[in-house]
């Protein structure tokens, strides 16, 4: 008896963990039903960073995330049922302070990119926002420059990625 009541109440544990905070799945389960197709059209840059390929990569990195670990099928602007729009705003690469203005031989490359999440089909916009990340690399090392503008463009995609799915 002890052992049956022992193994139910595992049970029931295991699956209230499942359902509960326990296991947390981005395959659509936030994004609006209806939302079957994503538009994501090039990002634009409006920062003046004079980085090549920084909107292209951008753009790139979050249509492959999206696609790959989402619900949603990439559609043409005229089959889509909702689209995302993205602009780079800022990029700085200046020294890292650490405090009172002393500089360390590192340098902080950071992203700012302005996104609108629409909805054509309602013809709403679901959400408008900044989202901003960055990464540090020695100075003088340029392959170490290109991987920390990477690892802040990897940020970015995750960071809105992850509003695209979630309700939070």
């Amino acid at each position: 008896m002890k052992i049956k009541l022992a193994s139910t109440l595992l049970f029931s544990l295991c699956i209230l963990a499942m359902t509960g905070c326990g296991i947390y799945s981005f395959t659509g389960a936030s994004i609006p039903p209806h939302l079957k197709r994503i538009h994501i059209p090039n990002f634009q840059d409006k920062s003046s960073s004079g980085i090549l390929n920084l909107k292209e990569d951008l753009t790139e990195l979050l249509t492959t995330k999206i696609i790959t670990q989402s619900s949603f099928e990439l559609g043409t602007q005229q089959q889509a049922d909702c689209r995302l729009e993205g602009s780079v705003v800022m990029y700085t690469n200046q020294p890292y302070i650490i405090s009172q203005g002393q500089a360390t031989g590192t340098n902080r490359i950071t992203v700012r990119v302005s996104v609108v999440y629409r909805d054509l089909i309602k013809k709403e916009t679901i959400w408008e926002q900044n989202f901003e990340n960055w990464a540090e690399y020695s100075i003088g090392d340029q392959s170490a420059e290109q991987e920390a503008l990477k690892e802040a463009t990897i940020k970015l995609t995750d960071d809105i990625f992850s509003k695209i799915v979630s309700n939070w």
